[in-house]
């Protein structure tokens, strides 16, 4: 069952469906594919996750937009869970703007 993700998301977070796993990937995550996300997931502690994640297609441009009331919408369960995985994604975010990405252009917060 698909969670209902918040308007403040980006439309294109949930469009474009699933990469192949064999699809070149570049170094930003901005460009990372769903499968991509959920292998970040996993190899940061929340595997549990994946599954909601890639049931929801989040992307990594919506990864990088996720807030706590989105990832919670989604079933990311556990305060402390959510703010550690906000935590991650701020470092992501602060790697891909300092490698030109788009990531840190909106000057917004996740709200921690």
């Amino acid at each position: 069952q698909r969670a209902t993700l918040p308007a403040a998301l980006s439309a294109g977070c949930r469009s474009g469906g699933m990469a192949s796993p064999v699809q070149k990937v570049g170094p930003l995550v901005e460009d990372w594919s769903c499968l991509d996300v959920a292998r970040w997931l996993k190899g940061n502690g929340f595997g549990d996750n994946t599954t909601s994640f890639l049931a929801n297609r989040i992307d990594g441009q919506c990864l990088l937009e996720m807030t706590p009331d989105a990832m919670k919408d989604i079933g990311v369960n556990g305060g402390a869970a959510r703010r550690k995985l906000v935590k991650l994604i701020d470092v992501l975010a602060r790697r891909d703007s300092s490698m030109g990405g788009t990531a840190g252009e909106g000057g917004g917060s996740r709200g921690n």
